[in-house]
């Protein structure tokens, strides 16, 4: 991909300013190759445009292949106190799934003898997940987003 640049910048006579900019904040391209190149202050070219979308799919095709050689490496080391979930979701826009890789930690029981009472806050709080992961059971209540926590001190 970056030999494929170096040639579209090296080959084109003027680059304009916004394409220019784009290049030095994604770090493909050390600023000594457009230092010398002459900028325009024209729009975005088409042919810069279509360089900018491959760079875009590149910088994201980069970071999901990172993400799974991570927890490639985590998985084959296998540490203690570590799960693993693989979930897939519909896509509309793909017509097919989105697969999720995910590492979380899996805590000690949690000592809930100790305490009255435990509130634990999260927009995606699952009993069975709690279960699971903390093993905290009980009652559970799913409070509005705009509940006003200071109600909660008599417990």
């Amino acid at each position: 991909m970056k030999e494929r640049l170096l040639r579209f910048i090296r080959q084109s006579m003027f680059i304009s300013l916004e394409f220019r900019d784009y290049l030095l904040d994604v770090g493909l391209v050390e600023w000594e190759e457009l230092f010398n190149k002459r900028v325009s202050f024209d729009g975005i070219s088409e042919d810069e445009r279509n360089v900018m979308k491959d760079v875009k799919t590149y910088e994201l095709l980069r970071k999901r292949v990172a993400k799974l050689s991570d927890l490639v490496q985590i998985m084959e080391q296998e540490p203690a106190g570590f799960g693993y979930s693989v979930s897939r979701q519909w896509s509309k826009r793909l017509e097919t799934y989105n697969y999720h890789l995910e590492v979380f930690p899996l805590f000690e029981r949690f000592p809930t003898d100790e305490y009255r009472a435990v509130l634990l806050t999260s927009a995606t709080a699952d009993p069975e997940d709690l279960r699971q992961t903390l093993g905290i059971e009980g009652r559970f209540y799913r409070l509005g987003y705009n509940f006003d926590y200071s109600k909660v001190y008599g417990l």
